[in-house]
């Protein structure tokens, strides 16, 4: 279903005509987003419990690679047959995706709805909540400073249009490779140490863009922020399913997508409020200072609830 509503909302952008055709494949897009919850949980079925961080490491950095390949071809399908192509393509890689799956042997099966009892039930269980919350900092971070303030300060510092794009694809493709190196460390080191880890390296490429300037300094944030949440991410995501067995996995799944989404919320709107009032590279820092002390303390309760 969220497959044939992504292609629908393609095709609705690509055939719209006007202000409430965009909408209607706008809300469609987001609609269709809402598959990530059952893919994640789907694909997680594959692997033992224990495997779930390295299982949602593997699709996140698929997913991410996905989004920056489909970002570089957008550009070359606009030059070859103008702004409607882009849209007909992905409406036609839906209907594959589509095909695909229903080709395969889904070990996912639905279970109804969950009933306010086991959301709550699931809210009280440290190890769902946790992450959940440390998912809103992990956002407010990219929106504050890697997809928000930073490209704009580069843009008031005279960075031409490429040079803005480099900073974001630079972003994107150190979040696959974060993605990548997540499954690796997890089975070397205890998982809330890694945790902690990325939100260090996250930290420290937030303060750094408080401190100084320049295009090779920037791009050196955008790599921290890159790697660090491409690390923390899946362990974040894997952590919330870990424990949790049978229909409430996508529950708890949900719940993750939806509390990290406060964070893409706050993050232009408390960002902006500090960068009017303090300045942009002052608000940085206290977005490093925040994400070190939040990240570290939640790493800790994870630590304290795997053992």
């Amino acid at each position: 279903t969220g497959l044939l509503l992504g292609g629908l909302g393609a095709v609705s952008l690509w055939l719209a005509g006007g202000l409430g055709g965009r909408i209607a494949g706008r809300i469609l897009s987001g609609l269709a987003a809402g598959i990530w919850v059952p893919l994640v949980v789907a694909f997680s079925a594959y692997f033992p419990p224990e495997e779930a961080v390295r299982a949602s490491a593997l699709i996140t950095a698929v997913s991410a690679a996905g989004r920056i390949l489909s970002t570089a071809l957008t550009g070359i399908l606009t030059a070859w047959g103008g702004r409607g192509l882009p849209f007909l393509a992905a409406a036609l890689a839906s209907g594959l995706a589509v095909l695909l799956l229903a080709s395969l042997p889904l070990r996912s099966q639905p279970h109804g709805k969950p009933s306010l009892r086991s959301v709550l039930a699931l809210l009280r269980q440290r190890d769902v909540l946790i992450p959940s919350l440390l998912g809103i900092v992990n956002q407010y971070v990219i929106h504050a400073v890697a997809l928000g303030f930073l490209p704009l300060l580069a843009k008031q510092q005279g960075a031409s249009n490429n040079r803005l794009s480099l900073l974001v694809t630079t972003y994107q493709f150190s979040f696959v490779v974060g993605s990548l190196l997540s499954s690796r460390l997890i089975r070397k080191f205890p998982s809330a140490l890694v945790l902690a880890a990325s939100y260090v390296l996250i930290a420290g490429a937030a303060g750094a863009g408080a401190i100084g300037t320049g295009l090779a300094l920037f791009l050196a944030v955008e790599i921290g922020i890159g790697l660090g949440h491409g690390i923390g991410y899946p362990i974040q995501m894997g952590l919330t399913i870990r424990r949790v067995t049978g229909p409430q996995r996508s529950t708890a799944m949900g719940i993750y997508q939806s509390t990290y989404s406060l964070g893409i919320f706050a993050g232009p709107w408390l960002s902006g409020l500090l960068a009017s009032g303090l300045g942009i590279q002052p608000m940085f820092g206290f977005t490093a200072l925040a994400a070190l002390t939040l990240g570290l303390l939640g790493s800790y309760g994870i630590y304290r609830t795997l053992h």
